[in-house]
């Protein structure tokens, strides 16, 4: 959280210094200008931690009539069950055996499952 605070810093003294050099614009137009950058960049900043907590793995298999399969991950752990609810993707939703995703996991009743799976 440390570094938003210093990139908040730096957008609020870049449009600071952009007052200097333009008069034109009225506060109102200005304060909602910051709040714009300050949006923008606190949702880059979310999406960043978001994408970092993903998993990354390969489909060890998927059954496109019964819906699920399984995912081998990357860092050696134990294959995590995935339905085909998980995928997020347009369409008919489904994974090719060796297709290399990226997803979340959470534990399920019997192990652990795959969330917000995509492709990678």
């Amino acid at each position: 959280m440390r570094r938003l605070h210093a990139d908040v810093d730096h957008l609020a003294q870049n449009n600071l210094n952009a007052r200097h050099f333009n008069n034109e614009q009225n506060s109102d137009d200005e304060d909602d200008t910051l709040m714009k950058r300050f949006k923008y960049l606190l949702k880059k900043r979310m999406d960043l931690s978001v994408r970092s907590n993903m998993m990354k793995g390969t489909v060890k298999w998927f059954d496109e009539k019964k819906g699920f399969g399984f995912i081998t991950p990357e860092d050696g752990s134990k294959d995590v069950f995935v339905h085909f609810k998980a995928i997020q993707d347009n369409g008919f939703k489904t994974l090719a055996e060796g297709q290399k995703v990226q997803f979340r996991t959470e534990q399920g009743s019997k192990g652990p499952s795959a969330t917000d799976v995509t492709s990678i």
